[in-house]
């Protein structure tokens, strides 16, 4: 052989062996095989494996990252399935719960221009504000019960109080009735006056008996 033609078949090996970055990945990717990648690059299957070892590329290495790749794979798509699955299953029972129950509503629905995800948006929709709205009553519930508590404690506090103002109301509203009356030169019974104004005391007192008993539970 010439010793130009030396040169040129080097320069190709060269050239050739500049791919072996991208040889060594499909390699280690367990794709193709060795075999495979000379006749793709025109590279002697024993110049490869003379590259191969140099650079400590081991097949073994490529077929552990292919199987964890594979697995990897496997996993998404049967994660996928059970989703598609239990999506169908979701589906098939609440689409056919709401088909026997609610058809004559899903008619008129569809009627008005409802289309069926529509529905389905709508109703999942308030679904998942009931769930905070429900939250939310039972917050103002317990709000609630504990102002009628604060209020009843209040109560509790100022009934005396109001007892006594009540009291003092009639009986000042007694003596003014007198007054006037004296002034104008009209005779009251006092006697009998005093009387009506026990009585009116008596019911203030009855009518006020189950609030002032009333106590905190």
């Amino acid at each position: 052989m010439s010793q130009s033609r030396k040169r040129a078949t080097q320069a190709e090996m060269d050239l050739r062996l500049e791919k072996m970055p991208e040889i060594v990945k499909l390699y280690l990717e367990g794709e193709v095989d060795a075999k495979e990648l000379s006749a793709q690059y025109g590279i002697p299957i024993r110049t490869l494996y003379k590259e191969f070892k140099a650079l400590g590329v081991t097949r073994a290495k490529g077929k552990k990252l292919a199987t964890a790749e594979r697995k990897i794979r496997d996993a998404e798509v049967n994660a996928l399935a059970d989703e598609a699955e239990k999506i169908a299953t979701i589906a098939i029972g609440i689409g056919g719960v709401i088909a026997r129950q609610y058809l004559p509503l899903i008619n008129y629905l569809l009627a008005g221009g409802r289309t069926l995800p529509m529905i389905a948006t709508d109703v999942m929709q308030w679904y998942e504000m009931k769930i905070p709205t429900e939250t939310r009553i039972d917050e103002l519930e317990v709000a609630l019960e504990a102002r009628d508590k604060l209020i009843s404690e209040a109560w509790v506090i100022a009934a005396p109080n109001f007892r006594y103002m009540l009291r003092a109301r009639l009986v000042t509203d007694f003596a003014k009735r007198i007054l006037v009356a004296r002034m104008n030169g009209i005779r009251i019974p006092v006697r009998s006056s005093i009387r009506a104004l026990q009585n009116e005391l008596a019911q203030v007192d009855k009518d006020i008996k189950p609030l002032m008993e009333k106590t905190v539970e």
